[in-house]
């Protein structure tokens, strides 16, 4: 690998892998779908938002699966119409976001950390990354 270098499809679950467990089904689906809204990989495509796309899906959910069931969901989301109201919420949001810079998030929390002493509940490597994300 080298920067610049274009992965390919055959290699990107290669780059990292996301197991979610619990006690049953619904528990291990939770798991998964709050580590997936989580997950970040920067600097490169990733499949991870058609993950996303898995989990919340009702027949995944439901466990009504078989080999065409992909496909069917693919399909599905083709024939909706497309709601752009998100995608300018999420823009203007972000567009806040960079010019309010770090005071206006959640990095701003402080807790006790048991000890008396405040603590940052956000590492600079979170914050890193979300400005990464903006560009």
């Amino acid at each position: 690998m080298y920067e610049g270098w274009t992965v390919p499809i055959d290699y990107d679950p290669l780059l990292a892998k996301l197991i979610g467990y619990g006690t049953d089904r619904d528990q291990a689906i939770a798991r998964l779908t709050r580590a997936l809204s989580e997950y970040f990989v920067g600097g490169i495509k990733t499949n991870i938002s058609l993950f996303r796309r898995i989990v919340r899906d009702a027949d995944f959910r439901a466990a009504r699966l078989d080999t065409g069931f992909l496909d069917r969901m693919v399909q599905r989301a083709e024939d909706k119409p497309v709601d752009s109201s998100a995608s300018e919420v999420a823009a203007i949001a972000a567009g806040v976001f960079a010019a309010l810079g770090s005071t206006a998030v959640a990095g701003e929390r402080t807790a006790d950390n048991g000890l008396g002493v405040a603590d940052k509940r956000d590492s600079n490597w979170k914050s890193a990354s979300r400005r990464e994300a903006l560009r």
